[in-house]
């Protein structure tokens, strides 16, 4: 989760000029594989969250996490990248 939204670049260029294809689905299939992970961590976090300013926080961090995988999802069927995304449990 340290690197989702500290950082990150457009997944699909890298510096110096765009990746190739199968380099761009590769990238975009890993964050997405991040991203879920990071919103698993997040639903556990709020679960478990007893003090209200915390309660508070893990609410919107859902929210956050929730939202950044939904736009790596999008970009990844906008960019026409098919496949499966390991996730972790």
């Amino acid at each position: 989760m340290a690197g989702l939204l500290r950082g990150r670049h457009d997944p699909l260029s890298e510096e110096g000029g765009a990746l190739a294809p199968g380099d761009q689905a590769k990238a975009l299939l890993a964050q997405l594989a991040e991203a879920h992970a990071a919103w698993q961590a997040a639903e556990r976090l709020f679960a478990e969250a007893t003090e209200p300013e915390l309660i508070d926080w893990a609410a919107l961090h859902l929210k956050a996490c929730e939202e950044y995988y939904v736009y790596l999802w999008r970009q990844a069927r906008r960019a026409g990248i098919r496949g499966q995304v390991r996730l972790r449990s």
